[in-house]
């Protein structure tokens, strides 16, 4: 709020004319000429005093409206940069949030390719194994039935049957599952 003082005129007092008009003189009169002379020199000092304040106050009421003004220019070019802050810093949260996503998309290709290269030892050397059983049992279903033959056989002609032990088929297996 801009508000100028109004400057007080101009006025001034000349001692000698008043004393002129008056002819008498008297013992007060020089006291109050006096008084006067000083009243005038007090008034005159006061109104100089004034006009440097209200030049003060104007220069303040001025220098405050720039302020003003310069204040409302910085929070608006301050109000600009938080915006750009706050927009760098979702942007650094959706980030994030895709990098954790990535992170975890990461771990879990991980584990599945960590779960493909135990599929790979099953596949190179359990499954062999299983093979190796399988072919195993068979030779062993094809012996039982062998060896229900050998016993009717036996039966049928009373001699003892000798025991024979069936060799193991996965004896001799590498570790690739080749024999």
């Amino acid at each position: 709020m801009k508000r100028k003082v109004k400057e007080v005129p101009v006025f001034k007092v000349d001692a000698e004319v008043d004393a002129q008009k008056i002819l008498v003189k008297c013992e007060n009169c020089e006291a109050a000429k006096k008084q006067n002379s000083t009243l005038i020199h007090n008034m005159n000092r006061l109104k100089e005093s004034y006009d440097v304040l209200n030049k003060a106050v104007n220069q303040y009421n001025e220098s405050s409206c720039e302020q003003a003004t310069t204040m409302k220019t910085l929070q608006g070019a301050f109000m600009t940069k938080q915006k750009v802050v706050n927009n760098y810093i979702e942007k650094c949260s959706v980030l994030e949030q895709k990098l954790e996503t990535q992170r975890i998309e990461t771990e879990r290709v991980n584990r599945l390719l960590k779960s493909y290269s135990c599929t790979s030892y099953v596949i190179d050397m359990i499954y062999p194994t299983v093979e190796g059983m399988k072919a195993f049992e068979e030779e062993a279903s094809e012996e039982k039935n062998s060896e229900k033959k050998k016993d009717t056989e036996i039966k049928i002609s009373g001699k003892k049957q000798s025991v024979s032990y069936n060799k193991c088929p996965l004896i001799g297996v590498s570790r690739s599952g080749q024999r």
